[in-house]
């Protein structure tokens, strides 16, 4: 399911309030996730506000659940990023992809 319009608290526990599964791959590659899908303000809005002040937005969040949130997160940006500017540069392009090879591995 597409999820749109997502409090600040409830993007929170979407993107961190996951179980992190051992050795198995993060709830965000399961078929039917319920992926965030914010207007370009919203992400950029929840997001300032996160590395704003990020203590108290993580409080109660594992370390592993705030690592597995911000990979997803940052992925999510790469993959955007590459699909808006795919007659950019490929170079551009291929070092996009690695930093997003980088934060799945």
């Amino acid at each position: 399911m597409r999820l749109q319009n997502l409090a600040f608290d409830d993007w929170l526990e979407h993107a961190f309030g996951r179980e992190v599964r051992f050795q198995q791959a993060p709830w965000y590659f399961d078929p039917d996730y319920d992926w965030w899908d914010p207007s370009p303000m919203e992400a950029l809005s929840h997001l300032t506000r996160l590395f704003e002040d990020p203590e108290p937005a993580l409080r109660g969040f594992a370390d592993s659940q705030i690592a597995q949130g911000l990979t997803q997160r940052v992925t999510q940006i790469i993959d955007r990023f590459c699909e808006a500017h795919a007659n950019a540069d490929p170079r551009l392009l291929a070092h996009a992809q690695l930093a997003r090879c980088g934060c799945v591995l």
